[in-house]
């Protein structure tokens, strides 16, 4: 391969990999009696549950600063509303804090796999030894040896429903799915952006 070949297969690769790191919807519902509804310029209560505390304020956070960007006026509550209420008492939430609206989310683990970590050594006939990952390689015969250990990688799905906030009926619902990997950080951030921009596509803000 020549060098002028090389930035381009790199360039290929860091986009084949940003394409699957994209979160997938697996499934959205509306109710028709809500379809003119619009929350822009509206106050929305956040509020997400979560395996942790950590991921569920992550999640608040993201989820919050999505719904900004869309338009409208996200809320948090100071403290972590009971998810033994269900979605009457995020509705009761966004009442107490004279929100129009809430937003309802739930974090859960949708799988996890092991993958290897650690140095690994490559060889090759013409000449030449260096470090790399993933294995060992004698010329053209390819062999995966793993020399360090293995780890977790999680993968986190992301339940979203719109409240009203008055009635606590729900208005839309859209369930996301994030793939593996090893950054619970960003994998919520995705989900957050990507439930929020279907609530966009669904014109739940209004035309985009």
């Amino acid at each position: 391969m020549t060098p002028i070949a090389r930035p381009s297969l790199a360039a290929a690769a860091a986009l084949l990999v940003a394409g699957c790191a994209t979160p997938q919807i697996d499934g959205q519902w509306s109710d028709p009696a809500f379809a003119t509804r619009s929350l822009r310029d509206q106050k929305v209560l956040v509020s997400c549950r979560a395996p942790d505390s950590t991921l569920a304020r992550l999640c608040e956070e993201r989820l919050a600063a999505a719904v900004r960007e869309a338009g409208g006026q996200p809320l948090v509550a100071p403290v972590p509303v009971d998810a033994a209420g269900g979605h009457e008492a995020v509705a009761k939430a966004a009442r107490d804090l004279g929100a129009s609206a809430a937003l309802a989310s739930a974090v859960n683990i949708a799988g996890v796999t092991q993958s290897s970590f650690g140095p690994s050594l490559g060889f090759g006939f013409g000449g030449g030894f260096g470090g790399g990952r993933g294995g060992i390689g004698f010329g053209g015969i390819g062999m995966s040896v793993p020399l360090g250990g293995v780890r977790p990688q999680t993968s986190y799905g992301m339940g979203s429903a719109v409240l009203d906030a008055a009635t606590g009926r729900e208005m839309w619902s859209v369930r996301a799915t994030s793939p593996v990997a090893d950054d619970a950080p960003v994998q919520i951030g995705a989900l957050a952006r990507t439930s929020v921009d279907a609530m966009r596509d669904a014109g739940l803000f209004g035309p985009r």
